[in-house]
Protein backbone atom coordinates (compact mmCIF):
# COMPACT_ATOMS: atom_id res chain seq x y z
CA UNK A 1 0.00 0.00 0.00
CA UNK A 2 1.58 3.31 -0.82
CA UNK A 3 1.85 5.78 1.73
CA UNK A 4 0.66 9.34 1.41
CA UNK A 5 3.43 12.13 1.11
CA UNK A 6 4.46 13.51 4.63
CA UNK A 7 2.88 16.85 5.51
CA UNK A 8 5.95 18.34 5.44
CA UNK A 9 6.34 17.45 1.49
CA UNK A 10 3.09 18.19 0.80
CA UNK A 11 3.54 22.06 2.59
CA UNK A 12 6.21 22.75 0.50
CA UNK A 13 5.03 21.32 -2.80
CA UNK A 14 1.99 23.56 -2.10
CA UNK A 15 3.90 26.19 -1.16
CA UNK A 16 6.30 26.70 -4.03
CA UNK A 17 3.93 25.97 -6.73
CA UNK A 18 3.03 28.87 -8.72
CA UNK A 19 -0.37 27.48 -10.54
CA UNK A 20 -1.59 26.53 -6.81
CA UNK A 21 -0.34 30.33 -5.15
CA UNK A 22 -2.41 31.86 -8.26
CA UNK A 23 -5.04 29.67 -7.17
CA UNK A 24 -5.20 29.67 -3.48
CA UNK A 25 -5.68 32.81 -1.18
CA UNK A 26 -2.66 31.30 1.65
CA UNK A 27 -0.32 28.33 2.44
CA UNK A 28 -1.84 25.46 3.39
CA UNK A 29 -1.59 25.85 7.41
CA UNK A 30 -3.29 23.02 8.63
CA UNK A 31 -0.49 20.98 7.05
CA UNK A 32 1.54 22.50 10.19
CA UNK A 33 -0.28 20.82 13.15
CA UNK A 34 0.51 17.77 10.95
CA UNK A 35 4.48 17.93 11.11
CA UNK A 36 6.18 16.58 13.88
CA UNK A 37 8.00 19.44 15.60
CA UNK A 38 11.79 18.53 14.32
CA UNK A 39 9.48 19.49 11.14
CA UNK A 40 8.00 22.67 12.06
CA UNK A 41 11.49 23.73 13.42
CA UNK A 42 12.87 22.95 9.59
CA UNK A 43 10.34 25.04 8.04
CA UNK A 44 10.26 27.98 10.52
CA UNK A 45 14.07 28.08 10.10
CA UNK A 46 13.36 28.15 5.78
CA UNK A 47 10.67 30.83 6.23
CA UNK A 48 12.98 32.85 7.97
CA UNK A 49 15.67 32.54 5.37
CA UNK A 50 13.01 33.59 2.77
CA UNK A 51 11.88 36.14 4.42
CA UNK A 52 15.46 37.76 5.72
CA UNK A 53 16.31 37.75 1.47
CA UNK A 54 13.16 39.67 0.53
CA UNK A 55 10.63 40.57 3.71
CA UNK A 56 8.05 42.25 1.49
CA UNK A 57 7.73 39.88 -1.56
CA UNK A 58 5.62 36.88 -0.22
CA UNK A 59 2.77 37.46 2.37
CA UNK A 60 2.72 33.95 2.48
CA UNK A 61 6.01 33.05 4.16
CA UNK A 62 4.48 35.90 6.82
CA UNK A 63 1.07 33.92 7.52
CA UNK A 64 3.02 30.89 7.79
CA UNK A 65 5.56 32.47 10.15
CA UNK A 66 2.33 33.65 12.15
CA UNK A 67 1.21 30.33 12.33
CA UNK A 68 3.68 28.60 13.58
CA UNK A 69 3.77 31.18 16.39
CA UNK A 70 7.65 31.86 15.29
CA UNK A 71 9.00 34.78 18.01
CA UNK A 72 12.35 35.08 16.20
CA UNK A 73 10.25 36.41 13.23
CA UNK A 74 8.72 39.49 15.31
CA UNK A 75 11.00 42.33 14.81
CA UNK A 76 11.12 41.52 10.47
CA UNK A 77 7.24 41.27 11.19
CA UNK A 78 6.88 44.63 12.82
CA UNK A 79 8.93 46.60 10.25
CA UNK A 80 6.55 44.93 6.94
CA UNK A 81 3.44 46.89 9.04
CA UNK A 82 3.93 49.84 6.75
CA UNK A 83 4.28 48.35 3.81
CA UNK A 84 2.64 46.01 0.97
CA UNK A 85 2.47 43.00 3.11
CA UNK A 86 1.19 45.03 6.83
CA UNK A 87 -2.00 43.02 6.60
CA UNK A 88 -0.38 39.63 6.49
CA UNK A 89 2.16 40.87 9.06
CA UNK A 90 0.08 42.34 12.01
CA UNK A 91 -2.56 39.28 11.76
CA UNK A 92 1.05 37.45 12.05
CA UNK A 93 2.04 39.53 15.22
CA UNK A 94 -1.45 38.88 16.35
CA UNK A 95 -1.30 35.32 16.27
CA UNK A 96 2.20 35.22 17.29
CA UNK A 97 2.20 37.34 20.37
CA UNK A 98 -1.57 39.42 20.43
CA UNK A 99 0.18 41.80 19.06
CA UNK A 100 -2.57 45.33 20.10
CA UNK A 101 -1.26 47.48 17.28
CA UNK A 102 -2.37 44.38 14.86
CA UNK A 103 -6.22 46.17 14.94
CA UNK A 104 -4.90 50.15 13.77
CA UNK A 105 -2.77 48.26 11.26
CA UNK A 106 -5.65 46.16 9.77
CA UNK A 107 -8.08 48.96 10.08
CA UNK A 108 -5.43 51.44 7.95
CA UNK A 109 -5.25 48.97 5.55
CA UNK A 110 -9.26 48.04 5.31
CA UNK A 111 -9.66 51.76 4.76
CA UNK A 112 -7.39 51.97 1.98
CA UNK A 113 -4.75 54.60 3.98
CA UNK A 114 -1.22 54.21 2.49
CA UNK A 115 1.63 52.55 4.91
CA UNK A 116 4.99 54.63 5.01
CA UNK A 117 6.30 52.34 2.86
CA UNK A 118 3.89 52.05 0.67
CA UNK A 119 3.67 54.37 -2.96
CA UNK A 120 -0.10 53.84 -3.80
CA UNK A 121 -2.97 52.88 -1.33
CA UNK A 122 -4.03 49.10 -0.78
CA UNK A 123 -6.21 47.15 -3.01
CA UNK A 124 -9.43 46.12 -2.51
CA UNK A 125 -8.03 42.10 -2.23
CA UNK A 126 -5.88 43.40 0.50
CA UNK A 127 -8.31 45.32 1.68
CA UNK A 128 -10.86 42.70 2.15
CA UNK A 129 -8.05 40.52 3.58
CA UNK A 130 -7.66 43.37 6.52
CA UNK A 131 -11.67 42.92 7.23
CA UNK A 132 -11.47 39.28 6.88
CA UNK A 133 -8.37 39.57 9.46
CA UNK A 134 -10.22 41.76 11.96
CA UNK A 135 -12.71 39.75 12.02
CA UNK A 136 -10.71 37.33 13.30
CA UNK A 137 -9.67 39.19 16.03
CA UNK A 138 -13.21 39.68 16.73
CA UNK A 139 -12.30 42.11 19.96
CA UNK A 140 -14.36 44.89 20.82
CA UNK A 141 -11.55 47.58 18.97
CA UNK A 142 -11.72 45.38 15.74
CA UNK A 143 -15.43 45.20 15.43
CA UNK A 144 -15.79 49.01 16.03
CA UNK A 145 -13.17 49.54 13.41
CA UNK A 146 -15.66 46.91 10.92
CA UNK A 147 -18.31 48.75 11.47
CA UNK A 148 -16.99 52.01 10.82
CA UNK A 149 -15.84 51.35 7.69
CA UNK A 150 -19.06 49.13 6.84
CA UNK A 151 -21.02 52.14 7.73
CA UNK A 152 -19.05 54.80 5.57
CA UNK A 153 -20.24 56.24 2.61
CA UNK A 154 -17.39 56.74 1.18
CA UNK A 155 -16.58 52.68 1.64
CA UNK A 156 -17.20 50.60 -2.03
CA UNK A 157 -20.31 48.92 -1.63
CA UNK A 158 -18.53 45.31 -2.15
CA UNK A 159 -16.09 46.25 1.27
CA UNK A 160 -19.18 46.89 2.80
CA UNK A 161 -21.11 44.15 1.98
CA UNK A 162 -18.32 41.50 2.76
CA UNK A 163 -17.80 43.63 6.52
CA UNK A 164 -21.64 42.89 6.69
CA UNK A 165 -21.41 38.86 6.30
CA UNK A 166 -18.17 39.12 8.59
CA UNK A 167 -20.22 40.50 11.68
Amino acid sequence: MARRPSAYFQFWTHFDDSAQRARDDGPRLDLLDAMTPVQQRRVEAELLHRLNLDPSADGWVVDALGALGSEAAVPQLRRLTQGPVAEDAAIALWRISRWPDSVTVLSRVAQAEQGREEPRPPTMTRRLEAARFLAEIGSPRARAALREIATEESSPYRLQRAITALL
